[in-house]
Formats: C-alpha cells, sequence, structure tokens
C-alpha cells in the first residue's frame, strides 16, 4: 500500500514528468506497427527496396561457397549490389552516417554469410580497435548484425566485431534481455585497406534456431558504431530513445527475404574433454597436498528439429571458469554471483523470469546447482531441453549433484521447466517450475516453487512487467509467496518508472535467489534529459528523482530511499554526474557491518552526496572514478573507487579496480580496502592470457587466477588454468596461509555430425 507522502509524490512525478510529453508520445505510438511495416520485397538485381515509412526490406543471395578471409576480393563483391546509406540513431538523429558503409548478404547450403566494407577517413591510429578477446564488452569500433530467426519481432540474436576480428555474440529475450554468454560456432575475417577495413561473418545455418521450413522469412539489422563521437548507425532510421540499442529492438529490423535454409533433420554435436590437475586443498576433510588428479566428460548436443534441441552434460568439469570477482558488503543483505559454467548459459533468458524492479527474487538461480558454502559440488549428470513452436517456447532441465564433505551437500536432484508464450506484438506470459530433492531447509524433504510472469511491450516507449510465485519452504508468516509489477515509460527525453513488489517472510525458492525478504516495496523515478542543440559538445543532460519505500509484511515502514541526480553525457562519450541520496533506516536488531564493529538497533537518517567522471573509452586510459562523502549510522563514511582499462598495445591491456572506504561509527572505525587487477594479452582473437589478482581487507583473501584460452578450431578449445588462494593480513604477506591451489589442463574438441 502506497503512503500518502508516496502517492501525492508519485502523482507529482507523474503530472511533472509525463504529461508534457504524454501527447508527443501517443502521436509517435500511434503508428508504431505501421511506421516498421515491411515494403515488398527488392526486384532482382537489387536487394533492398525502402518503403516511404523508412523501413526496410532485404533480399538475401545465394552463392556457391564464399571463402572467409576478410579480403571480398571475390566477384560477387562486383556483380551483386551492396546495402549501403546507413542512417544515424545518435548523436545526429536520422542524418546519414559520417562514414560510408557497405553490405552484403549472402548464404549456402551451410551458411549465412554477411559481409561489410567500412569506409574510415580517419588515420587509422584514430580507430579504437584494441580489443581481441571473445566477449568482452569494452568500447570498440564495430561492424555488427541482430538476427531475429523466428521474425517474432521480439526474440533474437545479434553478432559483431572490430577492425582487430573480435568476436561478439548475444542472445536476445523480450528485446531486452540480454544474455552475453552465448557462444555459437561462427566465424569471422577481417581485412584492411587504403582507406578502411572489410569484415566477413560466416554462420551455420546449424548453429541458430529456426522455424521449421526451407524458404525463411527473417528480421536482420546492421549496424556500424564509430565510439570517439559516440555514432551508432542503422539500415533504417530509428526513434533517437532506442540510443544504441538498435540491434536488440527486433520489432524494428528490416526484413530478410530469399532465405533458403538446409532440410530439416537432426544434428548431433559432440564436445568430449579430458583434464589433468595438480591440486591442494587445505580445507577438505583430510586436507591434502599436490594430488594429481585425471577426468574426462562429455557435452553432447541432439537437434530433434530445427528449432527443439536436446543438451546432455555429463561428468561436467569447469576448471577453465575464471574466479569470480570479490565482493565487498557492508550491508546486511545478500548478494548475488554471474553465471560462468557454459552449460547453464546457453538458454538462460528462457529461464528467467520478468523482472519487477530492483530486490526482485530470482526464481532461478543457476549457482544453486554445484555451488553450495563455497565449495564446488560434483555435477554427475545435466539433460536440458529446449525450442520453440510457433509462438510458444519452452524448456526444462534436469541436474544430479553429488556430496561434499566440506559443505555438508548431498547427492541432489534439481528439476526446472518453463514454457513462455508470445501474445499480442511485443508481449509474452511464461510459467515456471523448479523443484529440488533434498532441501536445505527442511532435510529429508524435497523443496519446490512455481511463479508465473508477464512482459507486456506497447508501441515502443512503454512495457509492464509482472510477477507471481510461491514457494513450498514452511510459512514463517502469513504466507510464502511473492508477487509484483512495474510499469516503465521510456521516451528519450521523459522517463517514469512506478512498481510494487511483495516478498513474504521466509519465501525461499531453494532453487533462486532472494536478496530480501518480509517485504512492501514501492519505488517511482522520474527522468528528464534534453538534447541541448546550442551546447554542440554536449549530447545530453539528465536529472532523474526517485524514492523507495519499504515496508515489512505488516506494513511498518523499514527503509525509505530519496535519492536526486544530474548527469552530463558529451558526444565524444565523456560523461560526469553528482547525486545526493537521503536513506531513513529502521534497524531491528544489531546489525555486525564488519566483525569487530556492530550498529545497534533503532532508527537511522544519513545523507550521501556522490560524483562520478567517465573518460571517453578511445583514450588509452579510461574508465570511471567516482566517490561518495556523508553521514551513515551515526557516523561518517567517505569512498573513492576507479575502475578501468589501461591500453599498452592492441594486444595488451590491464584492468585495474581499486576502492577504498573510509567509516567512522561510534562503536568504532574501520577501513575497507579492495584491489582487483585483470591483466590480459592476446596473441590472436582465438588465443589469449588473462591474469587475475584480488584481495579485500573483509575476507583477508588473496586470489590468483591465470589463464590460457586457445580456440584452435572452431568450437573446441584448449586451457590451462592455475588458481590460488591465500590467506593474508595485507597482499604482499600473501606467502604465508594457503588455503587451496590448482593447476588444470584441460582440452575439448567438437564434433558436429
Amino acid at each position: 500500500m502506497l503512503t500518502p507522502t508516496v502517492s501525492r509524490r508519485l502523482l507529482a512525478v507523474i503530472l511533472l514528468v509525463v504529461a508534457p510529453g504524454f501527447v508527443h508520445a501517443q502521436e509517435a505510438s500511434m503508428g508504431a506497427q505501421a511506421r516498421f511495416a515491411a515494403p515488398p520485397p527488392p526486384e532482382a538485381p537489387e536487394v533492398i527496396n525502402r518503403g516511404s515509412n523508412g523501413q526496410a526490406t532485404l533480399r538475401a543471395t545465394r552463392v556457391p561457397s564464399l571463402k572467409i578471409d576478410g579480403r571480398l576480393d571475390e566477384d560477387v563483391y562486383r556483380t551483386v549490389k551492396s546495402i549501403s546509406d546507413f542512417v544515424q540513431t545518435i548523436p545526429d538523429n536520422g542524418k546519414p552516417a559520417t562514414q560510408k558503409t557497405e553490405a552484403w548478404v549472402f548464404f549456402d547450403d551451410k551458411n549465412l554469410y554477411i559481409s561489410g566494407r567500412c569506409f574510415d577517413t580517419r588515420p587509422p591510429e584514430k580507430w579504437l580497435a584494441n580489443e581481441m578477446r571473445r566477449d568482452v564488452g569494452t568500447a570498440q569500433d564495430d561492424f555488427g548484425i541482430g538476427l531475429d530467426t523466428f521474425h517474432d519481432r521480439q526474440n533474437g540474436y545479434q553478432f559483431y566485431t572490430n577492425a582487430l576480428g573480435r568476436r561478439t555474440e548475444q542472445e536476445i529475450t523480450n528485446e531486452k534481455q540480454v544474455n552475453a554468454d552465448y557462444n555459437p560456432v561462427w566465424v569471422v575475417r577481417t581485412a584492411r585497406f587504403e582507406g578502411g577495413w572489410t569484415v566477413e561473418i560466416a554462420i551455420p545455418f546449424k548453429s541458430l534456431r529456426y522455424a521449421a521450413g526451407r524458404h525463411q522469412e527473417w528480421g536482420l539489422q546492421i549496424r556500424r558504431t564509430l565510439r570517439d563521437r559516440n555514432e551508432w548507425a542503422f539500415i533504417t532510421p530509428l526513434p533517437i530513445s532506442m540510443l544504441t540499442t538498435g540491434n536488440l529492438k527486433q520489432s524494428t529490423f528490416p526484413t530478410l527475404v530469399g532465405l533458403e535454409t538446409p532440410a530439416g533433420g537432426s544434428k548431433l554435436e559432440l564436445k568430449p574433454y579430458v583434464t589433468s590437475s595438480i591440486v591442494t586443498d587445505r580445507l577438505a576433510r583430510p586436507p591434502y597436498s599436490n594430488d594429481l588428479k585425471g577426468d574426462g566428460g562429455l557435452d553432447l548436443k541432439y537437434g530433434v528439429t530445427q528449432n527443439i534441441t536436446v543438451d546432455v552434460t555429463a561428468r561436467t568439469d569447469v576448471a577453465q571458469v575464471e574466479a569470480d570477482d570479490q565482493q565487498v558488503n557492508l550491508t546486511r543483505f545478500n548478494i548475488q554471483f554471474p553465471e560462468k559454467r557454459e552449460f547453464f548459459l546457453e538458454g538462460q533468458n528462457l529461464f528467467t523470469p520478468a523482472s519487477v524492479g530492483s530486490g526482485t527474487p530470482n526464481l532461478f538461480y543457476s549457482r544453486q546447482i554445484g555451488l553450495q558454502a563455497g565449495r564446488v559440488i560434483p555435477i554427475q549428470l545435466g539433460t536440458r531441453v529446449q525450442g520453440k513452436v510457433g509462438r510458444t517456447a519452452f524448456g526444462a532441465m534436469n541436474i544430479f549433484t553429488g556430496d561434499e564433505a566440506v559443505s555438508g551437500a548431498r547427492d541432489t536432484a534439481f528439476t526446472i521447466g518453463r514454457v513462455k508464450r508470445d501474445v499480442f506484438r511485443r508481449s509474452s506470459i511464461g510459467v515456471l517450475a523448479t523443484n529440488r530433492s533434498s532441501s536445505l531447509r527442511q532435510p529429508g524433504r524435497s523443496s519446490a516453487m512455481i511463479g508465473i510472469d508477464g512482459a507486456f511491450g506497447f508501441f515502443q516507449n512503454l512495457t509492464i512487467t509482472t510477477l507471481y510465485a510461491k514457494s513450498t519452504a514452511p510459512k514463517v508468516a502469513s504466507s510464502n509467496d511473492t508477487y509484483g509489477a512495474q510499469y516503465a515509460y521510456s521516451h528519450d527525453r521523459y522517463g517514469l518508472t512506478a512498481g510494487y513488489l511483495y516478498v513474504a517472510k521466509g519465501f525461499t525458492p531453494e532453487v533462486g535467489f532472494v536478496a530480501r525478504d518480509d517485504l512492501r516495496q514501492t519505488t517511482v523515478s522520474g527522468r528528464f534529459s534534453p538534447r541541448p542543440k546550442s551546447i554542440p559538445k554536449v549530447l545530453q543532460f539528465s536529472w532523474t528523482g526517485s524514492e523507495t519505500y519499504t515496508a515489512n509484511a505488516a506494513n511498518l515502514l523499514r527503509t525509505r530511499v530519496e535519492n536526486a541526480g544530474f548527469d552530463v553525457t558529451l558526444k565524444n562519450t565523456q560523461s560526469a554526474g553528482v547525486d545526493i541520496t537521503h536513506t531513513h533506516d529502521i534497524l531491528e536488531r544489531t546489525f555486525q557491518i564488519v566483525s569487530a564493529v556492530g550498529i545497534p538497533a533503532g532508527a537511522y537518517d544519513y545523507t550521501t552526496f556522490g560524483g562520478n567522471y567517465t573518460f571517453a573509452p578511445a583514450k588509452r586510459v579510461s574508465g570511471t572514478i567516482s566517490g561518495t562523502t556523508g553521514s551513515f549510522y551515526g557516523g561518517t563514511d567517505r569512498s573513492t573507487t576507479y575502475g578501468g582499462r589501461v591500453v599498452v598495445t592492441p594486444q595488451f591491456a590491464v584492468e585495474p579496480n581499486v576502492t577504498f572506504r573510509w567509516t567512522d561509527l561510534p562503536r568504532g572505525s574501520f577501513t575497507t580496502q579492495q584491489y582487483r587487477a585483470r591483466v590480459l594479452y592476446s596473441f590472436t582473437p582465438l588465443m589469449f592470457l588473462s591474469g587475475l589478482v584480488q584481495y579485500n581487507t573483509n575476507s583477508h583473501i588473496v586470489s590468483t587466477n591465470l589463464r590460457l584460452r586457445w580456440e584452435y578450431r572452431p568450437g573446441s578449445e584448449l586451457f590451462l588454468a592455475y588458481n590460488d588462494e591465500r590467506t593474508a593480513d595485507n597482499p604482499l604477506a600473501a606467502v604465508q596461509g594457503l588455503r587451496n591451489r590448482t593447476l588444470a589442463f584441460k582440452v575439448n574438441r567438437f564434433v558436429r555430425f
């Protein structure tokens, strides 16, 4: 229930933020479907037909084959017309791109080919191309494509690369959920010419999922970015409100016709692996040193049809996975770490229900499987089936894990099922069910959860999400469920978000994650973001304001947070911002913020001032520096953080991250320090060496992770990894206190039939 104060402020935000732009938004949205309707297919030899609404239909051209070397010297590049005349979304919406791009779409019996000639009048030293590693999100000048293979205008993939041949691929769900860990087999090669660079991409049809039938109609968008001036250009004009997300908005994609895919039929992919390691574990029972181990396993993928696949993993090994980034948690709530294991990454968006804002419980959190109390639990066998038939997507997983002495883990079976149905033009509803055969909270019993969610997209700027879930965990209060809804209106100039979330005390999805239970949370935020034409170097100003009101299930106030901020973004991508946050927090019991300092129960009011500055990514030294200062639980708190990237050469970079926090409270003072440095060297786009060293004063643990990754053929990889974890009072004393150490070698071989 909204309090009178929140209700009045919500009404004020609606009047001040939404009302001035509502008429404009309605006019723009009323014709959204007509605006992105595809014109008739182009007639040969034309490969693109642009409609009066600015939308386009593209035609793919069949070729006998194509040599992927990045040079664009085959005859087809002279005989087949190119797709050109790209249009800026930002910074100068609707104007022609400042650099010319030519693109081609080809196919044969095995692959889809996308090629591009990226003209660039700038000297090469001005190009932003200094990263070769796969799946790394650093800002680069790039050439990328978006695919909507089911042509459902909601889901798809995007692939992009830079002048060095870096590969990045992502799976997109509901036009906004991004699975950045999607790693299909595909090939890209680049080359340079006087006045620019060229690219050839080959994506095997077997790496994609699409509807049944030989003759296909897909959505296809192509983008070109120039990061020094923050320019994002696409085949078709897009609303400025989309900013950099044009390749994620399948509802706006041009239509691709003329594509013929291979005849339907089963396909089989195998990835057997072998591993060898030398392990020391002082925490094991009993502890052991320099234990030589060897193992093997298998990942299998079977294509039942073009759009339904079955995956099997046996004796899963994750020796190649990079260590988690250490976190310093000075709150009284749990924090969530990202998934990094390959089996759980593909298709993870399907198993992720809609979010209704900050604090939404994660109903399926895959790190509950194979990890417990900081220990790795052996995964003996895992199976997964997923696919899409018509407008219905579905998936199911069954994972069996073994026991582990230190954590007390028992043999456990995890079952997850998900069905999601596309409705209307840009909306979906879904059901998720999970079960854990051996409950952590109820020994000897299983633990289940079921939830239903909806994501509804109206026009181009309005989304509404809903969620309800119930668990079988024993009731601590009157219920064991969660529910909520969020309204989000996001126009370029105006924005408004309003949401409500309820989480019962003791709500426990044991294959999920809950940061905070026993709450009724109401959130409202507004944004005003003009683009000043009279200030040439400024891209956009942004004023924001928000309030989060959190009560417990009995409607007694527990936390209220009010925030106001101002940000400015320059056309060269530099940005700066300031904000002020006031917090009213009621502690029901003493909170031990660090081991030697506690905060007594009671009501607290404190105010924090913050600022940040982000360097242009085109610089050798980039990143963000930020700081805060203010009152904190009856005392004071100050912090400063730098996280960024230092480019030494296009192949060698260092990514430092340092945080210092000084906290002075009535019951004691303490300083928190966190150091993290990642060192990267790329031999080629298919081979790189990385090192990660971390330390923080809360855990007094120094961890080191070194990893060599070589993709020696498409889909087949070799890893050499070293992990070391020690306790120490400071990083320089890390020669003492060994906890565990592993040197591991792993090689797999990808075979596709």
